[in-house]
């Protein structure tokens, strides 16, 4: 997604000479850091400002301000500023003022009196009871990157977007997920631009969303996760249908994934190793890191009884209904 250059440059030379500030590419568009801590941004036309929960509601009084809500669900603490709200100097200032103070107030709250023995915990991320369930829907959705891009991958975060879709003239922010401190979110943009992708979604599914394409957990649940990873799958797929995701990807974006030797002397056990090759280098990979992913042997064996099944078929991936020549080109 394209942002407003101009008032980046507008925010640059407020903030020059100020230590600390650090710029990265995020949310589509440009994010302003101080000391590691986001406290303005620009998406599209509108400046992003962090003003915390404390001052969230004084800030949505004002002119011209919005709740930041680009995910489908309000983000408390953050808000978007349309061109008219910053168009003034004075204005624009105020406002990096008021995110500065707030990013400020977080850093000096993070410093600990005695910060040797800060340094020497772990990190609040390997710590986290959410840990584990953050791990297994980051590597579900990790399995998809082959086809987008990475746009944060940290601890705690794990962003995938796309490329501009012609339809909506916006880069695709597919999803990804965040772990926060009461569960780890789940968010699928795909199913807010096509809510049909739900039709046979479990109830314990649907009772896990919050708005219209967040899920959230707190714990593993392995049927539910296999369901998720069907939905993620199913995703994909529209993404190709509607021509927004042209092809699978020639090249594989992230690690290839081993092929052990149960697997293989299933495969050949059973004469399907052509028609695995035969599937694209995505599906390969993604059929492999599902199955090693597996912690206990009961789930391996079937997730590996699943693929052969599929693989035997020929019509079916992840449970999904598959023709290589279904796509279009």
């Amino acid at each position: 997604m394209a942002f407003d250059e101009a008032l980046a440059q507008r925010i640059r030379r407020i903030l020059a000479g100020r230590r600390g500030i650090e710029e990265k590419k995020m949310f589509g568009g440009v994010a302003f850091m101080l000391g590691g801590k986001m406290f303005c941004g620009i998406v599209g036309d509108d400046l992003m400002v962090r003003v915390g929960p404390e001052r969230y509601e004084e800030c949505l009084s004002i002119a011209h301000v919005r709740p930041m809500d680009f995910t489908g669900k309000p983000m408390r603490g953050y808000v978007f500023v349309d061109p008219r709200g910053c168009k003034t100097a004075r204005a624009l200032a105020e406002w990096i003022g008021r995110g500065v103070e707030f990013a400020s107030g977080m850093k000096d709250a993070a410093v600990s009196k005695t910060p040797q023995a800060k340094r020497s915990r772990p990190s609040k991320a390997s710590t986290s009871p959410f840990a584990e369930t953050f791990q297994e829907l980051k590597h579900l959705v990790e399995s998809r990157a082959g086809f987008l891009d990475v746009q944060s991958d940290t601890e705690t975060e794990y962003i995938l977007t796309g490329p501009v879709m012609p339809r909506w003239k916006k880069e695709l922010w597919f999803g990804g997920v965040r772990m926060g401190r009461a569960y780890v979110s789940l968010h699928l943009m795909p199913v807010y631009m096509f809510p049909d992708l739900l039709k046979g979604v479990s109830a314990d599914l649907r009772a896990r969303m919050q708005g219209k394409s967040c899920f959230n957990f707190s714990r593993v649940e392995p049927e539910l996760f296999a369901e998720v990873d069907a939905l993620l799958a199913r995703c994909i797929e529209r993404l190709h249908e509607e021509g927004i995701l042209e092809s699978a990807p020639q090249t594989l974006r992230r690690a290839r994934q081993p092929m052990d030797d149960a697997v293989r002397t299933a495969l050949e056990k059973r004469e399907l190793m052509d028609d695995y090759r035969a599937r694209p280098p995505y599906q390969q990979n993604d059929y492999l890191g599902w199955i090693n992913r597996a912690k206990r042997e009961e789930t391996r064996m079937k997730r590996l009884q699943q693929m052969l099944e599929e693989l035997e078929r020929g019509d079916r991936y992840m449970k999904m209904a598959w023709h290589q020549s279904s796509r279009k080109r």
